[in-house]
């Protein structure tokens, strides 16, 4: 579903991975990951052009901020599922 989201925002991403915190089923676990990924790269690429300051900032404050989080989630005793996502940024 979020593949084909031609706007993905801050919002949307919020509310996606709110997601991550429910009790899914292992589907919806595997697979969310990998979308919120996706959705924070496109809602970076789409801040502005490449190089400008408003994709910088994205991609310095925004998208940095999710990495530093579900590293740390990765490294710690979590598991599996938020390999996926970190092999998705």
């Amino acid at each position: 579903m979020t593949f084909f989201c031609r706007r993905p925002n801050k919002q949307l991403v919020k509310e996606f991975e709110s997601l991550l915190e429910e009790d899914t089923e292992r589907f919806v676990k595997l697979s969310v990951p990998l979308v919120l990924g996706h959705l924070i790269r496109m809602t970076c690429k789409r801040a502005g052009p490449p190089g400008s300051e408003e994709s910088i900032k994205c991609w310095t404050t925004f998208a940095s901020s999710y990495v530093e989080k579900y590293m740390d989630r990765y490294n710690s005793k979590f598991g599996h599922y938020f390999s996926c996502f970190c092999a998705g940024l």
